[in-house]
């Protein structure tokens, strides 16, 4: 897989939360791009460190990566535990999908993982910048 060098923008103003969803823009793209797996992790963050991600395939320096997986992207899902809810807290909205398979699971309970040595960046599978509409001119 290609390495990811800039984030894709994706505007979350086409969901209306019923026949579409957020999470079906993300997927749809997933799957447009040949990328989509149902076991696919993703993980909310502030797109502040987009560069960060992209050359170390995290966005924090450290400690646990905390992912969800597609079922609790579901919107009417009560929990906190929807990263796009996590991402919408962030100065930037962004979203990181992580192929499962380069990351090991340390806490099963918490949803907590870690990349595999070595897989750091072959762990991207997209990465987004989240926005709600377009600017216009």
């Amino acid at each position: 897989m290609a390495r990811i060098t800039k984030p894709k923008t994706l505007y979350m103003s086409k969901a209306d939360g019923q026949a579409v969803t957020e999470f079906d823009l993300i997927k749809k793209d997933l799957e447009r791009k040949g990328k989509y797996r149902p076991d696919l992790l993703y993980r909310g963050f502030d797109g502040t460190y987009i560069k960060r991600l992209l050359e170390i395939g995290r966005d924090t320096k450290s400690g646990p990566l905390f992912c969800a997986i597609e079922e609790q992207m579901n919107p009417n899902r009560e929990s906190g535990e929807n990263p796009l809810d996590y991402a919408f807290t962030e100065k930037i909205p962004a979203l990181v999908v992580y192929n499962p398979d380069c990351l090991i699971e340390t806490n099963p309970h918490a949803y907590e993982y870690k990349l595999k040595k070595g897989k750091e960046l072959e762990a991207l599978v997209a990465v987004y910048l989240l926005k709600y509409s377009r600017r216009t001119k």
